[in-house]
Formats: structure tokens, sequence, C-alpha cells
């Protein structure tokens, strides 16, 4: 589905056109309508299954019985066994054997017994006959016999065992089943019925809306076509224009699973640009010669005859990225294509202009990095200096000094970590470090207590480990926003870590020793 608002200066009258396709996630009775496959004059009504190979309009039900061995309905590639494929028949029917067209090469699982259902009675579990596999795209047909004759008026074919193949998940390279495939299913008094050669919505008020209001547009185009997932012509019902005022305008279309049409693309259009002379495939790009190209910069020459032109720069739209033309007026960036930046460009004269894109928030990651970087240095002097610093010494008499932490030191240091794991880990979390410096006098007295923040940050990496080996997650730029868990703990750790840094074992959070121990 679109939502889509946009600005509108002043009242305009628009044309509207688009391009719709077949949504693959529709169930197989709401395509068969959109295709208009004919039924009962076929000996059925309605076909369907438990599910269908997503994203292929082609392997629902009614591919079994179009009369054409080169379609078939197909099951997922998840969950092959429990799959079923049903009919609706115009009359009673009684059956004896199934005869079944079965896609039998190494790409797809055969199945070797099904669960046969009449008028939703109890199923009949029958074995198939061995069926010999050939080349890519190989067809066997096979007569499964039943132990009894059936009649009725519904039959379900139930996949229960198969015969599996399988090949490597892209995802995670593991083996993952192929599906069963019915190229045909021969039944009494049922006839091939392909569909028409054409396909015409007619006029819905369904699929498009502006303002709320819905706006009648109807969908057309070859079957071909939209049984191969290719775009069909979607245009207005009426051929008066649309009137916006001036103001915000929302414009929504359907979602595409509950209609069977995925609206992909409108176009609103001003009479300018819908007349034959001076049409969008008129206009000619004018392309921008880089001399520099990375992820962050881009820069190069453009040659202009003067007048305004938008630049495109295909990549997320994001205020975050600046354009920088000397000589000319830039407004922008605009959203265009749905996600792509465009600056409007307004040039002072004719000629050669200079121009340069850049991502701004970089400017901070580096900043970032170099502090970092800066931060790790200085971590490693430390470092070396501590270490020269307790090099042994000779011992040498010198009187005992009592030094006391000021009363309100460690109450300060938990009073600031309670605030900052409440704001930066999770609110209810913040009592911790309240109750932790409470009870120090005790808890320090547990054996390894110390160890805790390094307990936290192991028990988070080893989450992450178990549920990449159980779950594998891939490694892109959102692959950290999977283990919301892992987070928490690491926080806490480094929380744990600088309270207990002030809480040295024995003391309570005003400073005091324990009895019978000095701080010294």
């Amino acid at each position: 589905a679109m939502r889509r608002r946009l600005e509108v200066p002043e009242p305009v009258e628009l044309q509207l056109d688009g391009t719709a396709r077949l949504s693959p996630r529709a169930d197989d009775t709401t395509i068969d309508a959109l295709l208009g496959v004919p039924v009962a004059g076929a000996g059925w009504v309605r076909a369907t299954s438990s599910e269908h190979l997503p994203g292929d309009v082609m392997s629902r039900a009614s591919a079994a019985l179009d009369g054409d061995p080169s379609t078939a309905w197909t099951t997922p590639l998840v969950g092959v066994t429990g799959q079923w494929w049903e009919v609706e028949l115009a009359q009673p029917t009684t059956l004896s054997e199934l005869q079944i067209e079965l896609v039998a090469d190494d790409h797809h699982s055969l199945p070797t017994r099904l669960d046969v259902v009449v008028d939703g009675g109890e199923p009949t579990s029958v074995a198939v006959p061995p069926v010999e596999r050939g080349e890519l795209g190989t067809t066997r047909s096979v007569a499964v016999p039943l132990p009894s004759e059936l009649t009725g008026t519904t039959l379900r074919v139930g996949v229960s065992e198969i015969d599996p193949r399988s090949a490597p998940d892209w995802y995670t390279g593991d083996p993952s089943v192929l599906p069963v495939a019915f190229a045909e299913v021969s039944l009494p008094g049922v006839t091939p019925a392909p569909p028409p050669t054409t396909i015409d919505t007619g006029c819905r008020d369904d699929l498009v809306t502006v303002d709320g209001a819905p706006l009648p547009v109807r969908v057309s185009g070859r079957s071909a076509d939209a049984s191969a997932g290719r775009g069909l012509d979607l245009e207005r019902c009426s051929a008066v224009a649309l009137d916006l005022a001036a103001g915000s305008h929302d414009v929504s279309t359907a979602w595409g699973r509950d209609v069977g049409i995925d609206v992909d693309r409108l176009v609103l259009r001003t009479p300018r640009w819908s007349s034959s002379d001076a049409s969008a495939d008129d206009v000619t790009p004018i392309p921008v010669e880089l001399t520099e190209r990375g992820t962050t910069r881009a820069a190069g020459t453009v040659e202009t005859d003067g007048e305004p032109f938008w630049l495109v720069l295909d990549q997320s739209h994001n205020e975050g990225w600046e354009l920088s033309i000397d000589g000319a007026r830039v407004d922008g960036p605009h959203v265009v294509d749905g996600t792509a930046n465009t600056w409007l460009v307004e040039p002072e004269s004719p000629g050669t202009l200079a121009v340069s894109v850049t991502w701004t928030p970089q400017r901070t990651v580096w900043i970032a990095i170099v502090l970092s970087l800066l931060t790790a240095a200085a971590c490693l002097v430390l470092i070396v200096l501590g270490a020269r610093r307790s090099a042994p010494v000779r011992p040498r008499q010198v009187p005992e000094l009592a030094l006391r932490p000021a009363g309100g030191a460690r109450w300060g240091v938990i009073a600031a970590s309670t605030l900052i794991v409440g704001l930066t880990v999770h609110p209810l979390l913040a009592p911790v470090p309240l109750l932790i410096g409470a009870t120090w006098r005790w808890l320090s007295r547990v054996p390894g207590i110390v160890l805790l923040p390094a307990v936290a940050l192991s028990v988070g990496g080893a989450l992450v480990t178990i549920r990449q080996i159980v779950d594998p997650e891939e490694f892109d730029s959102g692959w950290a926003g999977q283990f919301p868990y892992a987070h928490l703990l690491a926080a806490i750790a480094i929380h744990l870590l600088v309270l207990l840094v002030h809480l040295d074992p024995g003391q309570n959070p005003s400073g005091d020793a324990t009895p019978g121990e000095s701080a010294t």
C-alpha cells in the first residue's frame, strides 16, 4: 500500500494514471476472479490451497486445472509436508483413483503419500507409486489408487510424506527442502480452464483514495503480463481532471494482499505535461560529469543553458545531504521517486557549473573516531605510567595513614549512577545502584562479587552466540539491533563496573571501613 502526502502551492488540475500488478500475497480465489478464470463452465467452482509458492502468481491452486503442464500449484519452500490443494466441484463426482501429473525433476520434491479428504470427512491415506525423475521441467502422470470409491463435491489432496530434494538456502547456506508441484489434476467432468487473454477490472473505487474520498480507477492489460508479474495500466474512469485546492493532500492505495492488486505507481500530471508536445518522454536528462565519487561525497561538473533544472542524487533521502554549487541558487533536498534526493538548481547564467554533494553527518563521525583514538591512546599512556609507578621499591618505615573519603562521596556516585541507569538503560532498573549501595556492607562479603560486570557481559555474549547458531542473523548495518538483551546486559556491566570501582570491598557508601578494618 502507498501513503503519500503532497503539498500544492496553488489550486491545480491534474491527470492521474499509474501502474498496478497482481499481488502474489492475495489468496487463490481473489487472483482467479481478477484474471477471469472460467470455473462453473469448466466443471469446478473454486480452487484454493493452504499456501502457494510466495511471489509467484502462477503457483496458485487453479494452475493445476488449466490444461497447461508448464504451470503448476507449487507448495512453499518451508513446511512442504502438511500443505494441501482443494477444489470445489460443480456437481458430485465419484473417484476410484487420483490422476495427478507431478513435476518430477531434481528441483522439486515428490510426494510419496497423500491424504485425500472428500466433503470434509476423515482423510484417506494413500501411497503414491514410484515416479522416475527427469531433466528440469519434466512432468510425470501417475494414477494413485484409492482403497474405496469416494463421492463428493469438495476434494482436498494433502501432502503427508515426500521424497525430498534440497538446495542451499540463500540466507543461511543450510539445506532447504524444495517444493512439491501438481502440474495437472484430472477429474471426471472437469475440463481445462485457461484464463482470458486480457484482464480488465472495470471501474473500482476501492483501490485509490484522495483525501479519504474514493477515486474510481480501472486496471487493464494482458493476462500473460499479469500472470508473469509485469505491470498493468491503471487509469481514471473519468476524463475530468482531478481538482486539488492549495494545501496538503493525502493520496492512498489499498492493501494489495486484501484486494489482489498492488498499486505500484501513481503519476499526477498537470495538463501541460499531459499534452503530446511536452511529455515526460521528450525530456532529455543532463548528465553530470563526475570527477570524484565516494560513499560520503561526490563532485563533478554540469553544462547548463541557464534554465532551472533538477539535480538528482540516487541515495536515500535525508536532510544530511548538502549540495554546493557556485553561481546558482539551490533549493532542497526534496524527495523524488519516493526515496532519492533532488535539488532545484537555478543558474545565474549559462555555462559550466561545478557541483559537489556531501554527507554532512560524516563530519561528526570523524570527530567521534578521532576522539575515540585519542582516548585509547590516553588509556595506553596511563597504563604505562601506572606500571612504572607500581614497580617494586625498597621498603622503608613510614607512619601508617588512615585515609577516609568524604562522607558524601560514595552516595554521590550512587545517585549519579541511579539517574544514568534510569535514563540510558531502563527506568525499572534505576533503583538497582541504590539497592547495591544500601546493602554494600553485606554484598562486599559475597565471594566473587567484583566479577559481576564480567558475568553480565559474558552472558550477553553467550546469548548472542547461541542465537547466531540457532537462528543466524545476517551481518549488516542492522545486525546489532537484533540483540536488545545483549545491549541491556552490556550497559548493566558498564554501570556495575563504575559502581564497584567506587565501592571498595569492605567499605560502606559513606566511606567508613567495616568494623575491624582500616581504610588506608
